[in-house]
């Protein structure tokens, strides 16, 4: 491992987690809630029900302390989960075993390191603003899907209030508008791809979290964050 990934490495490990709570398992319905709704998102613009992961493959690109891949793992996904950061992966390990669930988990730098596959589907959610080469990760993701395969990504937006003036986050290095994103998306060949801005109000107003639903409404452009989806088309 370089000295570079060694910095980094330190960068994301014990105090960036738990300072983000991140490593705190009561707020897995909330996660849970979250995550629902991408997937419900993502089922409405492809028209495949992603909240069905019987008999599917799928990855967690970003996995963070696991949270992600319990639920796919509990929609019944055959899922695979994958960080760049040795303690996320350590700790996601420990949730699963905890929870009594057995995934696989492994350390991969998705900047520099292949993306074994196929699967059907491929989550990479709040991550992909934290690598330096945003396009080619992209390109690696959906190489890595099956035919009829499906890629959800969501980041800030460049152009949305919480980016503009709440984020101080520095290993965001990456944050673009949706016109970058589209443009980036329609370059991948046999792609059938959206980018929407949204808002979900349950990050603004924390109270909203205890809510069951998820609430949320589309901000043309402006919106704080953003949803991409591509579709590997058979």
């Amino acid at each position: 491992m370089s000295s570079s990934q060694d910095n980094l490495q330190s960068l994301y490990g014990d105090d960036y987690y738990r300072n983000r709570n991140f490593c705190d398992s009561s707020i897995l319905p909330y996660v849970r809630k979250g995550k629902l709704f991408n997937l419900t998102w993502g089922s409405r613009v492809t028209g495949v029900d992603l909240r069905q992961g019987k008999g599917k493959r799928a990855l967690d690109a970003g996995c963070g302390t696991g949270l992600n891949s319990i639920i796919l793992h509990e929609l019944g996904y055959d899922v695979t989960g994958a960080d760049f950061s040795g303690f996320a992966v350590q700790n996601a390990a420990q949730e699963a075993e905890q929870a009594g669930i057995k995934i696989p988990f492994k350390q991969l730098d998705i900047d520099n390191d292949p993306i074994p596959g196929p699967y059907d589907l491929i989550l990479c959610c709040e991550v992909i603003e934290h690598v330096r080469n945003p396009a080619a990760v992209i390109q690696k993701l959906y190489d890595a899907l099956s035919p009829g395969g499906i890629l959800i990504l969501t980041t800030p937006n460049r152009l949305g209030l919480s980016h503009l003036l709440l984020d101080h986050d520095k290993t965001h290095i990456n944050v673009h508008s949706p016109f970058y994103w589209n443009a980036l998306l329609k370059r991948l060949p046999g792609v059938r791809s959206v980018c929407q801005p949204i808002m979900v109000w349950d990050q603004l107003f924390p109270f909203l979290k205890k809510s069951t639903r998820t609430w949320w409404s589309r901000l043309p452009i402006l919106g704080f964050r953003l949803r991409l989806m591509a579709m590997k088309l058979p």
